[in-house]
């Protein structure tokens, strides 16, 4: 166990699966309480930085194709 460590996975935009959402989404609107959410990469990664944590890795489940996206952070 660690205290300084979190991996976290999240869907990030800028991809073909999350372009692909998007124009479905434009076809078929969802309301505002949908559960899953796509950010973009260097939005969340600005926000990982104000809250304290360096991004030490990530990993793409598929490159450029999927949007899940694996970080792993570090406290500063």
């Amino acid at each position: 166990m660690t205290k300084d460590t979190v991996i976290l996975s999240l869907w990030v935009d800028g991809n073909f699966n999350a372009h692909q959402r998007r124009k479905s989404e434009e076809r078929h609107p969802r309301g505002p309480n949908q559960n899953r959410f796509l950010i973009p990469a260097k939005q969340i990664e600005q926000e990982f930085e104000t809250a304290g944590f360096n991004v030490v890795k990530y990993l793409d489940f598929i490159p450029h194709y999927t949007m899940w996206r694996v970080y792993v952070l570090r406290k500063k």
